[in-house]
């Protein structure tokens, strides 16, 4: 399928379980749950991917001044492969997921967009709930 769940009229702008269940009661009229769609799906070979991501707004200049300056305050951590749980960023991610993502279904992209700014933006408001990320059981390591 060369088309994205917007495309076909859906409120998704990935594949979702949920985006194949709503396009096969659609075409076919028939409900199955998100359950069903996935046990067809990695039947089928389909396994859940990360999308890629860009930086819309990065400022070179800004990061070039930040790393000059702040080079001494560095850690350096490696991660070993495929170990999502110890990286620090991934506990944002699923805060952002299931807190501003999944509670509301945006309409479209620039929906989906503004209200995962002003999600982050709250986000930046509340320090105290940052710190809390890194209280996670696998990320205490970079909170020193």
């Amino acid at each position: 399928m060369d088309r994205t769940p917007d495309q076909l009229k859906l409120p998704f702008y990935l594949w979702t379980r949920e985006a194949v269940a709503q396009l096969i009661e659609r075409r076919f009229g028939i409900r199955i749950s998100i359950w069903t769609v996935g046990r067809y799906l990695a039947r089928w070979g389909f396994t859940p991917q990360k999308p890629m991501s860009w930086s819309f707004e990065q400022k070179p200049k800004t990061v070039k001044h930040w790393l000059e300056k702040n080079v001494h305050h560095i850690r350096l951590f490696f991660l070993p492969n495929y170990s999502p749980e110890l990286n620090p960023d991934e506990v944002l991610n699923q805060d952002v997921k299931s807190n501003a993502v999944r509670r509301r279904r945006a309409e479209n992209q620039q929906k989906l967009l503004s209200d995962v700014r002003s999600y982050l933006r709250s986000r930046q408001r509340k320090p105290h709930i940052i710190r809390q990320y890194f209280q996670e059981k696998h990320v205490r390591y970079a909170a020193a």
